[in-house]
């Protein structure tokens, strides 16, 4: 038993366009992107769903917005984390908010076997997951153009309509030159060391009309790089 999270993109984008339609797009948050998620796991899985989770590998009292079992006992056959993009809000780093996402389900350990898919889940309307996300390029130094931030953090869409796509290797040690100040930034906000790389699958994404106001929902699934190594970020690339 799996989640269809190609399915989860089409269901959640629908149900909150249809809040959109009905004029409450502003009470539409992360919180609402979660629950139309639950909603689809529950009434197509048999899993038992934990909301706000608080995951023994993650520090503080930091949590997973979701997390699956097949049953109480059994270690988690998902975990979820959730964003919802908008253009309000005051100024937000929409790229190194995923990023954290990202290291934080690629780094999980316990309570986890090799199945468990670590999902990342991204929603908001088109044109502000766009402006926010999608097209944001970062700054890259030494007087090189701008790079597309996308490209290097998750697998971008590319042809065809079935999903998931096969994964693809993220690296972070040998990225590109244009990513090296980027990932030195977030070894500096994750505060340890980043690993070597991580896997990434488009696993779903569903725009619920051709207006550019309309919901959108891509889903990704992060998995650890098989002989995971870290490293040193903030030395490696401070340096360069």
């Amino acid at each position: 038993m799996t989640v269809n999270w190609q399915n989860l993109a089409v269901a959640s984008s629908c149900l909150l366009e249809n809040e959109r339609l009905c004029g409450r797009k502003t009470f539409i948050d992360e919180a609402s992107l979660v629950r139309v998620g639950a909603q689809f796991i529950q009434a197509s899985t048999q899993f038992v769903l934990d909301p706000e989770h608080n995951h023994p590998d993650l520090p503080g009292n930091q949590r997973f917005d979701l997390l699956g079992r097949s049953e109480r006992a059994k270690p988690a056959r998902f975990l979820a984390e959730a964003k919802w993009i908008r253009s309000g809000g005051g100024v937000r780093n929409w790229p190194a908010e995923l990023t954290k996402d990202i290291f934080r389900l690629e780094s999980v350990i316990t309570d986890v076997e090799s199945a468990t898919e670590r999902a990342l889940i991204v929603g908001g309307i088109r044109r502000s997951l766009e402006a926010k996300f999608l097209n944001v390029t970062v700054r890259a130094g030494g007087g090189m153009a701008r790079v597309p931030v996308l490209p290097h953090i998750l697998q971008p869409r590319v042809s065809g309509n079935s999903y998931p796509y096969n994964q693809v290797r993220v690296p972070i040690r040998e990225c590109t030159a244009g990513m090296k100040q980027f990932w030195f930034q977030r070894a500096q906000d994750w505060g340890g060391d980043l690993p070597i790389s991580y896997q990434c699958s488009l696993a779903g994404r569903h725009r619920a009309s051709r207006s550019q106001d309309s919901v959108e929902v891509w889903v990704w699934l992060i998995r650890r790089s098989r002989n995971r190594g870290a490293f040193d970020a903030v030395e490696k690339f401070g340096c360069t």
